[in-house]
């Protein structure tokens, strides 16, 4: 299986570059690349904030059931502002799939990577990243402390607005990504994007406070990183990104055999990455078989 990445300018297709699947991870910023289409525009509104939650988890951990259901009720006060990505890990036994029980084994590489990479500072499952913002120096923060830091990223003004769309090809199972990312005000770092593909209402086995249930139903399980581990920067060549400029950038996916296009889910998100600061500014989601 291929990666193939579409690079469209503004008269239509400029070509088309192919890379051999990735191992446990890709950097896509080496990977050459034709064109990505950018340009100014009328400075757009800010959209609501959207709030990347990196929630470390694991089929045989009692804990992370309650903490889900305190992240779907969050989400529930927040109709659309909060993505959620359920990492699977293979640094915590408590995330191993219910042996005798378990028709899969959720863990993956990216996300080990991701938390080894963003949270090294986490000390068990559930813990979780809000934007990727500290509290009191901590990346990885216990159940706790997430409504107060969810709370306080919800109320900040995003400097840039990321849509997506998708599109999903079943004859040749491929999905075609298209990510904008429009800024409503300058921002003078370096700007990265990240997009994540997620699968919702997988039905596993799952330990929880009143024993194993064997039918439990996983929503927002964390698949497969499509840009680098670290995200892809940018717009190198512009240390300021005025308000105004937008920047495009479309990917043709192959879809897993094993995954259920219907059921997936594409998450994007820009992140800064000037030394210590990776916060996320704004997210975006939306079906991998949609428009």
């Amino acid at each position: 299986m291929k990666k193939i990445y579409l690079l469209l300018g503004a008269a239509g297709i400029i070509s088309l570059n192919a890379c051999t699947e990735k191992g446990p991870a890709i950097d896509f910023g080496t990977t050459p690349v034709a064109k990505d289409t950018t340009y100014m525009a009328k400075v757009e509104l800010a959209d609501k904030k959207v709030v990347l939650i990196e929630e470390l988890t694991g089929a045989s951990c009692v804990p992370c059931v309650p903490a889900r259901e305190q992240l779907a009720a969050i989400a529930a006060q927040h109709p659309d502002q909060l993505a959620v990505m359920e990492m699977h890990i293979f640094s915590h036994n408590l995330s191993e799939p219910v042996h005798g029980y378990n028709k899969y084994d959720l863990r993956t590489e990216d996300a080990t990577e991701i938390q080894k990479e963003y949270y090294a500072d986490f000390i068990g499952i559930p813990t979780a990243g809000i934007d990727r913002v500290p509290v009191n120096n901590v990346n990885a923060l216990t159940s706790p402390s997430w409504a107060g830091a969810i709370d306080k990223q919800l109320q900040k003004t995003p400097p840039v607005n990321v849509k997506i769309k998708s599109n999903f090809d079943e004859s040749a199972r491929n999905a075609v990504i298209t990510v904008t990312v429009s800024y409503t005000q300058a921002v003078a770092k370096k700007q990265f994007l990240s997009v994540a593909i997620l699968e919702k209402d997988i039905v596993d086995a799952q330990k929880t406070p009143t024993g194993t249930e064997k039918e439990y139903t996983f929503k927002h399980t964390f698949r497969d990183m499509v840009t680098g581990l670290k995200g892809d920067e940018f717009l190198k060549d512009q240390p300021t990104k005025d308000a105004g400029r937008v920047y495009e950038r479309t990917i043709i996916y192959p879809v897993d055999a094993n995954w259920k296009p219907e059921k997936c889910m594409v998450v994007a998100y820009v992140h800064d990455g000037d030394g210590a600061d990776k916060e996320v500014l704004q997210a975006a989601e939306t079906e991998l078989n949609g428009q």
